[in-house]
């Protein structure tokens, strides 16, 4: 069966990954946000009953 030979795909998909990994990464760290995020409140929130009106 001819597509079960590794021979022409398998240098592709190495070379393919390599790409991938050496190359998308930086570019991809590289973004940045355009605003700073805000720390979020430390308040607990008040849970209130909730009134079952058939119970």
């Amino acid at each position: 069966m001819p597509q079960l030979s590794t021979s022409p795909w398998m240098p592709i998909f190495c070379l393919t990954w390599l790409i991938f990994l050496t190359q998308i990464p930086p570019k991809v760290m590289s973004h940045r946000h355009l605003t700073k995020p805000s720390p979020v409140l430390a308040t607990k929130a008040t849970k209130t009953p909730w009134n079952w009106p058939w119970y």
